[in-house]
């Protein structure tokens, strides 16, 4: 789940491994550098990095394959009101292209557990028995998921939830039918 601190972790741990593994190798001999050698490797790590560098339209590439494009773009031509459900995975993309709408859960799953988000996502996203009310807690108006997770399929035969937009990675659902009010609920007959 923590994937992201080894960004941190690396450049404070491997000074302190390098000293401790420092005590079983051979001390530093000058005379056995390689000069030459180790400027040809130099060379030939610079010339892959140019040479591999991806282009614009390959990260865009990937990206499509990856993140939902298309529904942003959507989302920005035929903005919906209310709040958003969405796959964890794609809430990072969403904080940094399409800021003005607030997501449910992005990448630091950290936070989002300290406040019981985490939880109610993993409820809803493994269609547990809580799975719709928390949808119905929050409000949610819109779910843009990934296109072949359990609430999506769940979600396209469900006739309160309208499919706005879908392609191979992604799937947008817009609420039809508007949540029922908690006085609604408390004046309606239950039925046995």
């Amino acid at each position: 789940m923590h994937v992201r601190f080894l960004l941190i972790f690396v450049p404070f741990v491997t000074p302190l491994a390098a000293t401790v593994f420092a005590q079983w190798l051979p001390p530093y001999e000058r005379r056995k550098d390689h000069f030459v050698l180790n400027a040809l490797l130099m060379a030939a790590v610079g010339i892959a990095i140019v040479r591999y560098f991806p282009t614009e339209s390959s990260v865009r590439k990937v990206a499509g394959e990856t993140f939902p494009m298309g529904a942003v773009d959507y989302l920005r031509r035929h903005p919906v009101a209310g709040p958003m459900f969405n796959t964890y995975g794609f809430g990072g993309y969403l904080v940094g292209n399409l800021p003005e709408e607030p997501v449910f859960i992005d990448g630091r799953g950290d936070l989002y557990e300290r406040a019981g988000i985490f939880a109610e996502y993993l409820e809803a996203t493994h269609l547990k028995p809580a799975a719709f009310q928390v949808l119905r807690t929050h409000k949610i108006q819109l779910c843009l998921l990934e296109a072949k997770e359990p609430l999506a399929v769940v979600l396209a035969h469900d006739p309160d939830w309208e499919k706005r937009y879908g392609d191979g990675v992604s799937v947008l659902f817009v609420r039809a039918i508007p949540w029922p009010s908690q006085e609604a609920k408390i004046a309606s007959p239950t039925r046995h």
